[in-house]
């Protein structure tokens, strides 16, 4: 019963993940220097009774001389320093960053309160999520570049009280 909510939550968040976020590092120190992530802004929304939607909103600057192309990226999502879930992807659509230039991205994370019991203590009104992951870049040589991103916020966990007749 676990394993099916489980597979469900991640085929929500799978569809909820449009397009996704980039880190600061690499494997070779190039990309490190040629892809700058930075987060402009993080915030709650579709704020409900069954859960919320963490939404991230990073810039990524290409300071180099070579256009990239978002290949693939895994991450996983851990609530409260525990392990929610873990996912890789291939974009459906690709993902452009031109030379000498910046794009915005928007990464939401939807977070269902049926599923987070097992990582939260009972009684429990605040919560931490943490993201992290490796997306992995292809230049115009095609050559892959892996740049590693990471992102957190807080949020709060409602309890909605129980009405009987």
């Amino acid at each position: 019963m676990y394993q099916k909510k489980l597979i469900y939550l991640l085929l929500i968040i799978q569809t909820a993940l449009s397009v996704f976020v980039i880190g600061g590092e690499s494997m070779a120190a190039s990309a490190a220097r040629n892809l700058v992530i930075s987060l402009q802004e993080k915030k709650i929304t579709e704020l409900s009774p069954e859960g919320l939607t963490l939404s991230f909103y990073p810039a990524i600057k290409n300071n180099s001389d070579r256009t990239y192309v978002l290949a693939s990226y895994s991450y996983r999502v851990l609530i409260n320093s525990q392990n929610f879930f873990e996912q890789q992807v291939s974009p459906d659509e690709e993902v452009t960053i031109p030379a000498r230039q910046a794009i915005g991205l928007h990464f939401p994370v939807k977070i269902s309160y049926q599923y987070l019991t097992p990582v939260l203590p009972e009684g429990q009104k605040q919560a931490s999520c943490l993201v992290t992951g490796e997306m992995y870049f292809r230049n115009e040589k095609n050559k892959i570049e892996k740049v590693p991103f990471s992102f957190s916020m807080e949020f709060p966990v409602f309890e909605f009280p129980e009405i009987t007749i």
